[in-house]
């Protein structure tokens, strides 16, 4: 069984996958809220993936790394993927892979910015994975303004972050954005989004060229060595990274925990269907080597009883809201999907 921990609001991510492309592995997945993780009284052998553990507080990862401590003395029954308090948060990662030269930008919170900062630069919020809050800013005084209009608006200075800008368009002006995940110990490349703007968040450019090539990087995985190296820096055994290709290297955006994987968003454009379902075959059959059958007697968690008062603070958790929400994000998905899959059969 694969245990696949979230915060309880952000199920979806794994969800709306097992509802579209994934339906194989809803047999070997049981979703386990982290709030409801942490109050469990005991917990069975299997595969367990934490995902999420960059928005969690301090008092959140100091309770789980406890009970993770417990089940690392069972290797043979327990895999666990991503150890809270052991995997890089976004401004660590990003700050480790520039001192080791993969990078060659810095990302820096507003309130500690060197005087040698590299123009442009833009402007994002820490803890989200929506991308960027305004567009290139070309000196210090535009800078400072931004910053200050973003406090207004009530984020704390250090949850903003400024990033130095990386140009790795080619020489028509197109930019790439590669994805890949990490599955346990296997590379799964995801996508190339293809467009002019340097901030992409989907397939602007669907041309027949484009289409051949993003086939041509998820059967080849031509970056996967480069990728475990950067993964095994982050401490990380499950994730999507995010990056761009500069002088034949990848050139790292970001490490998201708990991507999207694919969804009905993945039929809004149905020339790229090849590349979703080359992808989703290589998605599955990853994640079906993470199944561990459950042989070994279940672990006693070690936060019960007299540590539940502190559990119950650190982790509020409405389990009839969960399931309501997980309820609706499950029909949800399903009804896009069928949507979509219905209107593409009248676009060919």
């Amino acid at each position: 069984m694969i245990y696949f921990i979230t915060k309880a609001t952000k199920t979806y991510t794994l969800l709306t996958f097992l509802n579209t492309w994934g339906g194989r592995l809803r047999p070997l997945v049981k979703f386990l809220p982290v709030e409801e993780m942490a109050r469990a009284t005991t917990f069975q052998p299997g595969t367990y993936i934490l995902t999420d553990y960059d928005i969690l507080s301090d008092s959140q990862v100091k309770i789980l790394r406890k009970i993770y401590d417990e089940l690392e003395k069972h290797p043979a029954d327990f895999r666990l993927l991503n150890r809270p308090g052991g995997s890089l948060c976004r401004l660590d990662l990003l700050e480790k892979l520039y001192t080791a030269g993969i990078n060659p930008f810095r990302c820096l919170p507003a309130n500690k910015l060197p005087e040698n900062l590299n123009f442009p630069v833009f402007v994002r919020k820490g803890r989200d994975h929506y991308g960027k809050i305004t567009g290139l800013i070309s000196d210090r005084a535009g800078l400072e303004k931004t910053i200050a209009d973003t406090q207004k608006e009530g984020l704390p200075k250090e949850e903003i972050l400024v990033t130095e800008f990386a140009d790795t368009s080619d020489q028509n002006g197109v930019f790439r954005k590669y994805s890949a995940f990490l599955v346990g110990d296997a590379i799964v490349p995801r996508h190339i989004f293809f467009s002019k703007k340097w901030m992409i968040k989907g397939a602007d450019l669907v041309n027949p060229e484009y289409i051949d090539e993003e086939i041509r990087f998820l059967e080849n995985n031509p970056h996967k060595e480069e990728l475990k190296k950067i993964f095994a820096l982050a401490g990380m055994n499950y994730g999507r990274i995010d990056y761009g290709m500069k002088n034949g290297k990848p050139v790292v955006w970001e490490i998201n925990p708990n991507p999207m994987i694919a969804s009905s968003s993945s039929l809004k454009k149905p020339k790229r269907r090849p590349a979703h379902d080359t992808f989703a075959g290589l998605f599955i059959a990853a994640f079906e080597k993470l199944n561990s059958p459950q042989t070994g007697a279940a672990v006693r968690n070690p936060l019960s009883g007299s540590f539940q008062k502190e559990v119950r603070r650190a982790f509020p958790f409405n389990p009839v809201f969960y399931r309501s929400a997980h309820l609706f994000q499950h029909l949800k998905s399903i009804l896009l999907f069928g949507f979509y899959t219905f209107r593409n059969q009248f676009k060919k």
